[in-house]
């Protein structure tokens, strides 16, 4: 039997009520990704690699190789047990329930700064080149070339229209970045991820941004993938992957090692989707810190 050793609690909490209408929306080598007829919401069966996130369980298996799943396939509740078109069987009865919790964001400027250093050096050192990081390894294609522009300009007039509370500009530039970029999850979404990420830690003094970038992210679903819209969603709403939760809480406890450890791991995410986080949580730190120190001016 497969049995869920973790899972979100808001998940098992669904899973408990024994209504859940899904199907198959992708599989891939360490992921079943489902949609929820009931609530228009993607959930994710993921392997012992995969860490915790929004809307996940996860399960014993190191791959799902010789499962013969396919799209549209039906999820469902049975003997509390979710099946998955009757050839796999995940037990959850036993799962360690877990839950986004973001650190406090603190004030102290020499913390704040010494994240925003490693950050950059990390990411200029082991940050791969192709997403919002420029490719520097190789003669690039116009094609490339473009993207990489388009990329800087949209994120970069973002953080401007937010440091200067540009309200009415929030939008146009948050729909420039949804959906910019190549593979699952592009670019500019990886960017808001992580941006979102850390304007939503409490105490933030640019968490008043968070309601324009949601709503502005809520008229944007059609414009990316279901996967990479549900993740900047959630981010919006303070929900992310323990990876970048670890990373948040490393950035705040001002202990170098530690961090540094964190920003690799994020750094390791997907091919350029690491690079594409942490360089929007680059931003929203830098973001957070000028909004501080304007604040205390103002004081």
């Amino acid at each position: 039997m497969v049995i869920a050793f973790s899972g979100e609690t808001e998940f098992i909490q669904r899973l408990n009520s024994g209504r859940f209408n899904g199907r198959i929306h992708s599989v891939f080598n360490k992921v079943i990704n489902i949609s929820d007829a009931d609530n228009n919401q993607l959930y994710t069966i993921g392997c012992r690699s995969v860490d915790n996130a929004p809307n996940t369980l996860v399960i014993n298996l190191n791959n799902l190789n010789e499962l013969n799943l396919f799209q549209h396939q039906p999820v469902f509740i049975n003997h509390n047990k979710l099946v998955v078109n009757h050839q796999l069987s995940v037990s959850f009865e036993r799962v360690n329930l877990w839950r986004c919790e973001l650190p406090e964001y603190i004030s102290q400027h020499r913390v704040i700064e010494q994240s925003i250093n490693l950050l950059t050096e990390r990411i200029e050192q082991l940050g791969i080149g192709g997403g919002i990081k420029a490719i520097t390894d190789r003669e690039i294609t116009p094609f490339e070339q473009q993207m990489s522009v388009q990329l800087s300009l949209a994120t970069r007039e973002l953080i401007s229209c937010l440091a200067r509370g540009d309200m009415a500009q929030i939008a146009p530039w948050v729909n420039r970045c949804v959906g910019l970029g190549i593979g699952l999850t592009p670019a500019g979404d990886d960017f808001l991820v992580g941006l979102c990420a850390v304007l939503a830690m409490p105490g933030n003094p640019a968490r008043g941004c968070l309601t324009q970038l949601y709503q502005a992210i809520s008229q944007c679903g059609s414009q990316t993938n279901p996967i990479s819209y549900m993740a900047i969603s959630k981010a919006a709403q303070g929900l992310v992957r323990e990876n970048i939760v670890d990373l948040l809480v490393a950035m705040v406890g001002g202990n170098k090692n530690h961090l540094i450890a964190k920003i690799d791991a994020v750094l390791k995410i997907g091919s350029t989707s690491g690079t594409d986080i942490a360089t929007g949580m680059l931003a929203g730190l830098e973001l957070s810190q000028k909004l501080g120190e304007a604040t205390c001016l103002q004081k």
